[in-house]
C-alpha cells in the first residue's frame, strides 16, 4: 500500500515528517498520491514538523493523542 516513517498499524495511524522539499515538485505529487492511498485504506497520517523534533515532549504529545483518538473511534 505505502511505506511511511512510522506506523502503527493496530490503529491505522501512520506518522510521517512534514520537510522541506526544495526542487522536489515531482515528489511532492508522489507523496499526496500515496496519502490518499493511505486515507482510503482507513489510515489517518499525523505530521511532525521540525517544531516537534526541537520539542520531543511536544511531539510524543501529538502521536498519544492521535493514538488516543484511534482507540477511542
Amino acid at each position: 500500500m505505502a511505506t511511511v516513517g512510522l506506523a502503527f498499524p493496530s490503529h491505522r495511524l501512520a506518522v510521517e515528517y512534514d520537510g522541506v522539499w526544495q526542487g522536489a515538485p515531482l515528489q511532492v505529487g508522489s507523496d499526496r498520491e500515496r496519502l490518499n492511498r493511505l486515507h482510503a485504506a482507513g489510515w489517518e497520517v499525523v505530521f511532525i514538523t521540525r517544531e516537534h523534533l526541537r520539542d520531543p515532549h511536544r511531539m510524543i504529545c501529538t502521536v498519544r493523542a492521535a493514538l488516543q483518538a484511534r482507540h477511542a473511534a
